[in-house]
């Protein structure tokens, strides 16, 4: 079973622009057969992004960290059914002393970038990138919670030249 398949019929709520969560539930599979969303309107992508800890939305969405749709999967179906890496206690304290994590710290402090650590640290994410008809494009999966997926590796996949 493809990625996109696997979190197709999971129902997430939809934030706002001002940080709230809408009571409405939506299908993952809308997020690629639904209209594009505007910010990335000439070249027809919705950029869609799903978390699990509401507690954290508000604040989120009023520092601008993402420019494009937002929901939430507060018991993280989309996270277990894809089998998103989690973190135990101990790789978190050797991470937390790698050379990786101290940098990507440093310049998310050096973007003005806030963190608290509170919330579920342990728990690690991913990217996918689904053409309209569910069709997988790219799957990238968290290893480190200091990583991101490269800009280059989604234009590629979106085969957009830059």
């Amino acid at each position: 079973m493809s990625s996109p398949s696997k979190i197709a019929k999971i129902l997430v709520q939809r934030v706002n622009s001002i940080g709230e969560i809408e009571a409405t539930k939506t299908a993952c599979e809308t997020f690629w057969k639904d209209s594009p969303c505007p910010i990335l309107d000439q070249h027809n992508i919705r950029f869609v992004g799903v978390g699990f800890d509401s507690r954290f939305v508000k604040p989120f969405v009023e520092e601008g960290y993402f420019a494009g749709e937002l929901y939430v999967d507060p018991e993280m179906e989309c996270y277990k059914a894809l089998q998103f890496q989690r973190f135990s206690f101990f790789d978190m304290m050797k991470k937390l002393l790698c050379k990786t994590w101290t940098d990507a710290n440093n310049k998310s402090k050096s973007m003005g970038i806030k963190g608290d650590l509170k919330g579920d640290g342990f728990q690690n994410g991913g990217a996918l990138i689904v053409d309209k008809n569910g069709k997988l494009l790219l799957e990238y999966r968290q290893e480190d919670a200091a990583e991101m997926i490269k800009a280059e590796d989604i234009l590629k996949a979106l085969k957009i030249k830059q």
